[in-house]
């Protein structure tokens, strides 16, 4: 008898833990379908934004990147001429 009340105590607790997952799951797909229309909304404009940062940040973006490959090469190169 009290094992019994015992698995009855454990799906009653179960089952009203579980309760709230359903409003938590249709608040998300809400905020999805807003988040979506406002993206398409936005998308032509966000797209002009992000390939004029783009243009012009290149020179620059790709003059951090050589600057951060250089040292790395020179210790490879360093390494390789001090194992031969």
């Amino acid at each position: 008898m009290k094992f019994q009340g015992i698995i009855f105590f454990s799906f009653l607790l179960i089952y009203v833990s579980s309760c709230g997952e359903y409003d938590t799951l249709e608040s998300n797909k809400q905020t999805m379908k807003r988040v979506d229309s406002v993206y398409y909304t936005s998308k032509d404009s966000l797209q002009r934004l992000s390939d004029s940062l783009c243009e012009k940040n290149f020179y620059l973006y790709k003059q951090q990147a050589v600057d951060s490959i250089r040292p790395l090469r020179l210790a490879d190169i360093e390494s390789l001429i001090e194992g031969k």
